[in-house]
């Protein structure tokens, strides 16, 4: 499915660009990664892990452009998803709570 083709692209340049960090690469990297979630959450579904991977991304967009409250919603449930499909101790699920923790920190709420 061509779908799935353009998601993971999108994914990918959002994730470059949430790195580079220029100037407009964060709302631009949050516009695109929402994109390539839009497509994910129909195909291959809500939970998969590419899913997962678009909600931990777009999470840290938030993060990194200081609003901590809808990254907090994001990686929660990017979290969830990941504990679940690939478990409490993988990888995946330790990104998404470091991340949930910094948001956490940012909101005061330890």
């Amino acid at each position: 499915d061509q779908s799935q083709y353009l998601a993971s692209s999108l994914h990918e340049l959002g994730s470059v660009l949430l790195k580079r960090r220029a100037q407009g690469d964060l709302s631009q990297a949050l516009t695109i990664l929402s994109k390539a979630a839009t497509i994910r959450e129909r195909r291959p579904g809500k939970k998969s892990l590419a899913f997962a991977a678009s909600m931990h991304q777009i999470g840290q967009a938030h993060l990194h452009m200081n609003f901590s409250h809808e990254a907090k919603l994001y990686l929660t449930g990017a979290l969830a998803l990941r504990e679940r499909l690939v478990g409490k101790h993988s990888a995946q699920a330790a990104a998404s709570r470091a991340a949930l923790g910094i948001a956490t920190a940012n909101l005061g709420e330890f």
